[in-house]
Formats: C-alpha cells, structure tokens, sequence
C-alpha cells in the first residue's frame, strides 16, 4: 500500500520552519530495517532533487531492488508524472481513510494519531491498516505505520514512513519491516512527478511453503496498482458530493490498465538495492534531514483523533 502539495509564497520564517521537520524520537517506537538510514538520506532536500528527476514519463517507471541475502525482503523504486496539481495529490495522501476506497486489498484504516506544526505545515501521522493478502490461507495483515510529511521547499514534498509500535495494537504488526519514502514535485500548475521507493519484510514464519512465491509479484503488482489509482483519482474533476465513489472508479480503472509485462520486466531485472541508494547516499553537503535530534522541531498542533 502506498501513497502520498502546493506552491505558497514563503516567508523566510516558514521558509526555515519547512526544513525544520518531525523528530522521530518524539513520536514513537520505530522500527529499522536494514536500509532505514539509506531512505533517511534519500529524504533530504539534494538527495530528494535527485531522485524526482528519474520522473520523466507518463508511464509507470518500475525498478526491482534486491536485498543481498533475504530473497523475501521486496524492495521498489517506482514512479509517475500525474498530470494534476500538486495540493491535489497531497490531499489524497493525507486523506488516509480515503484509501479503503482508493487502493486495493485495505479491509480496514485507522488513524490513530496526526499532528501539524505550527508553522510550515509539516504533518505526522501514526496509522493503523488492516489489509488482505492476496494468498491462500494468510491471514489479512495488520500493520501501524508513522508517516512524516515535510515540506522541503516551495515545489518538493517528501513523505518518510516506517513500520511502529503502537501501545494501541502491541502485538498487531504482521511484517517485520516496513520502511518508505515518498518524493512528490511540482512540474507546472497542472504537472507533479510522483516517486516512491518501498521496502517490505513480510513475516512468513510457519506459511513460507503457501505463499512466498508469491511475495514480490504480489507486492510489486500492488505498487503499480497504487499508483496508477492515486494518478486516476488525482487527474479527475473532483465532484464533492461523490468522492468516494471518484476513488472506486480510479480503482478500477487502475486494474485495466496495468500492464503485466511492466510488472515482468521489473521482476526479471532486479537489481542490488544498496547499488541503486548508494546513488543518492553519495550526495554531499545535505544538511536538511528528516528526523531531528530530539528538542529541535517547532512546535505542534495536535489535532484530534479521527
């Protein structure tokens, strides 16, 4: 499952307020996977230009990454350009219980936590989903994610998140690693390039025999699947007073056209995950992190539960 604004005129202290974001330590118990500092450094301000620029086509851009020992870590680098202004797409990604009606195989979402700040705009969000896995006798997954959204500059949006315990459901996380980030660009008025890289562990203790063959064409299929519905809904005309039916149609349409020999291609042609973020880890002179030490964001605005 994935997923995911907005040209405002900057004061220089907002301005300085959008490259002070969330400190992870303040938010929760999260857990590292074996490339969480990799997907750190791809979330700042150089490492986040860099990346949106592989963007340059309509059609889904799908690369497989590989983990160098667990066949079963899936990991993917994918994007689009979504013809739609950037706000758009970003209220999508934050409208998290709209994605029971948007993306494929969510029995049930709940946002357990959000925050904004003050100043700037920056948003945290702890999530939990239940969501069905598409192989015989597995039970539906269920998973508690925190999301950092951070406003990098007046054109770049970057969305962090990653698998945390949650004191709510202790015992409900269903995958052992889940790690993500989100870069999302405005191009023009009506252009955004929509990139994402994705990590999943799942747990396949005691079921590895039922379904582990079919971990990554699953995972991957579902990654296009997303992103294309995230694209249909965006580019549509939105009519207020029938959004969740807009979401189901971009769902649907999403599963025409989706091609399977992208899916193929990205499957044969895997490559080493640490070669393809060794790219943006190079990236000098990045000072503009994610996560800050503790004591150091601006202050939040705790917003009620949902």
């Amino acid at each position: 499952m994935t997923n995911r604004r907005l040209i405002i005129a900057h004061t220089i202290i907002s301005l300085f307020a959008v490259l002070r974001p969330f400190s992870s330590h303040a938010e929760g118990v999260l857990i590292n996977s074996d490339y969480t500092n990799s997907l750190q450094m791809l979330s700042t301000l150089k490492a986040s230009e860099k990346a949106i620029k592989t963007i340059t086509a309509d059609s889904i851009s799908m690369s497989c990454l590989s983990h160098p020992i667990q066949t079963h870590f899936v990991g993917v680098a994918h994007g689009l350009l979504i013809h739609s202004g950037i706000e758009k797409i970003i209220a999508a990604l934050d409208d998290f219980v709209g994605y029971k009606d948007l993306f494929e195989d969510i029995e049930a979402i709940e946002v357990i936590d959000m925050k904004t700040h003050e100043v700037g705009g920056n948003k945290y969000f702890k999530v939990h989903t239940e969501q069905n896995i598409p192989v015989p006798f597995m039970p539906n997954a269920h998973v508690t994610t925190d999301y950092f959204m951070t406003r990098l500059s007046p054109t770049l949006v970057v969305y962090r998140y990653q698998l945390a315990k949650d004191p709510k459901h202790p015992n409900k996380n269903d995958v052992l690693h889940a790690d993500g980030v989100i870069v999302i660009e405005r191009r023009t008025e009506k252009e955004t390039a929509f990139y994402e890289v994705d990590f999943l562990d799942p747990n396949l203790s005691g079921i590895a025999s039922l379904g582990s063959s079919r971990i990554w064409p699953e995972s991957v299929k579902g990654f296009a699947l997303s992103d294309l519905a995230l694209r249909n809904f965006a580019e549509a005309k939105t009519v207020e007073n029938d959004i969740t039916q807009q979401r189901q149609k971009a769902r649907k349409m999403a599963r025409n056209q989706l091609e399977e020999k992208v899916i193929d291609k990205c499957l044969e042609s895997k490559i080493s995950a640490d070669t393809y973020l060794k790219g943006f880890s190079e990236t000098k002179g990045v000072s503009n992190r994610v996560y800050l030490p503790p004591n150091t964001q601006a202050p939040l605005k705790t917003e009620p539960r949902l």
